[in-house]
């Protein structure tokens, strides 16, 4: 009798978590847009900047989240014919 893997859900939110703190190019990106909208010479304190900052993890997290999980949920039917042009 074969049993079926079991897929959790934990290596793909480790994976997500990673890739979104190691991402010089979000990091990048981000701090260039704020700066070109102004953002950065509005005095508002720690807490709005901290919540600024949290914002932008969270919605980069959700992006690659999302993204690990349609390739997870699509990889079984990506065959090596499916893949040959």
């Amino acid at each position: 009798m074969r049993v079926a893997p079991v897929f959790t859900h934990n290596p793909a939110w480790a994976t997500t978590f990673a890739l979104t703190v190691t991402n010089p190019t979000t990091i990048l990106s981000f701090a260039a847009i704020f700066a070109g909208l102004g953002l950065g010479s509005v005095a508002g304190g720690y807490g709005l900047a901290s919540l600024m900052v949290l914002g932008v993890f969270l919605g980069s997290a959700f992006w690659w989240l999302l993204l690990s999980t349609g390739v997870g949920f699509l990889r079984s039917s990506f065959t090596p014919a499916h893949l040959r042009w």
